[in-house]
């Protein structure tokens, strides 16, 4: 399964800055580091979904799933956010049978729906439920084709909409790089004041 891990990681020089300016607190220098990395591996997570929900059809919770943040502990002072790239079934798109057959689906929410005439809904002995399509057809054949619905001809193979890591590569990776380096500088410095003013860490 195709995996993308973008790190939330200090670089050397802000660390420090961060140990010098705190090098009087006992702890003090992983306690601002910890919180500035967790609050922006949360930012992060943030970000990644709403930037991926103004392209997808999905729905937040369902991209969730796919955008897991990993916070810093005192012992690694390192953060990241996991965006995985399992295939996303149409269903989760919003699919919907029409009714003289097929299937109409919205993936891009800047694309109108599409419609897929040789897809159909179907529950499997399992139960799980999905959109469908045998596996040798292609949309040409089935334009040329007469009568084929109904037709219960193996092998099916169940329909994916574009993958989460996919347009978190393509659109998403370098802006949120950048604005979360940004973001996470500000955060060293907010937690290095808190820390020498006692704000949150008695």
């Amino acid at each position: 399964m195709p995996l993308s891990r973008f790190s939330v990681e200090a670089n050397s020089a802000d660390m420090q800055r961060v140990y010098t300016a705190l090098s009087g607190i006992r702890k003090g220098a992983e306690r601002a580091i910890n919180s500035a990395l967790n609050k922006t591996v949360s930012k992060a997570q943030t970000r990644i979904v709403d930037d991926i929900y103004k392209e997808l059809n999905l729905t937040k919770k369902v991209i969730k799933r796919f955008v897991i943040p990993y916070r810093s502990t005192f012992s690694t002072l390192r953060a990241f956010v996991h965006v995985t790239g399992e295939p996303i079934s149409f269903k989760n798109y919003g699919a919907k049978v029409l009714v003289r057959g097929g299937i109409s689906v919205k993936v891009r929410r800047w694309k109108g729906t599409e419609k897929f005439p040789w897809m159909f809904w179907a529950i499997m002995d399992s139960g799980h439920q999905g959109v469908w399509q045998r596996a040798t057809w292609t949309e040409q054949r089935v334009e040329k084709a007469d009568n084929l619905w109904g037709i219960t001809t193996l092998p099916i193979e169940e329909a994916y909409g574009p993958s989460i890591v996919n347009v978190f590569h393509n659109q998403t990776e370098e802006p949120v790089t950048i604005d979360m380096s940004d973001y996470l500088q500000e955060q060293l410095l907010h937690e290095t004041d808190r820390v020498l003013s006692g704000i949150g860490y008695k």
